[in-house]
């Protein structure tokens, strides 16, 4: 198949209620269009399903004010008023998940995205403290894990990516290629013979939808 990169794709594929299956797809990456949307993309076109791709390069989140005494004062809500909410529902919304993210060095996410796994696992820490038997919005919803990288080794990033998964409660969809908790591609991807990896995810995560 040829690589073709589009923010929004069609299909047909339904769930058993009849209702389009829907899939978001999160760029943690600052490059719009470059390695992580690409293979981003391949994903989703891969699970058949109808999907959104949001670039967290466009959203305006701001950094954890550390605001322990009002964080999720109300269930899974931050008192800031910014993108996050909107990111949020969309989520909520969606019937599965990618999380994508290119390797920063020593770092490991982009700052923005960053700021945003922050900004989530605060109020979900702290949703946990005020109500434990509480049921995540999320739980259950199969997400998966794409990363990228220039050849690095990519143990560190995943686990990262694949602990802030398990916090929110999402179902993390395993692949069956190293480093098994998400899939490992290399710049440039369309010239990584592995690409295909990230369309078997997209086919995973449509089958575990419907199950």
């Amino acid at each position: 198949m040829s690589l073709q990169y589009e923010n929004c794709y069609k299909s047909t594929l339904t769930k058993n209620s009849g209702d389009l299956m829907n899939i978001l797809g999160i760029n943690g990456s600052h490059r719009k269009n470059e390695n992580t949307f690409k293979a981003l993309t391949e994903a989703l076109h891969a699970s058949n399903a109808d999907a959104e791709i949001v670039q967290i390069s466009d959203l305006h989140v701001e950094p954890c004010r550390a605001c322990f005494e009002v964080c999720s004062k109300e269930p899974y809500t931050c008192v800031q008023n910014d993108d996050l909410h909107s990111l949020y529902q969309k989520m909520v919304r969606a019937d599965g998940l990618i999380l994508a993210s290119p390797l920063y060095s020593p770092v490991l996410v982009p700052s923005r995205l960053a700021t945003f796994m922050e900004r989530l696992s605060c109020v979900y820490f702290f949703e946990s403290m005020r109500r434990p038997d509480g049921e995540s919005p999320l739980s259950g919803k199969p997400c998966g894990i794409i990363t990228v990288t220039g050849g690095s080794e990519p143990l560190k990033l995943v686990t990262l990516l694949a602990n802030f998964v398990l916090m929110l409660h999402l179902d993390l969809v395993a692949v069956k290629h190293y480093p098994y908790f998400g899939v490992w591609l290399k710049s440039p991807v369309e010239k990584d013979e592995n690409i295909n990896h990230s369309r078997e995810l997209g086919v995973s995560l449509a089958k575990r939808i419907l199950k």
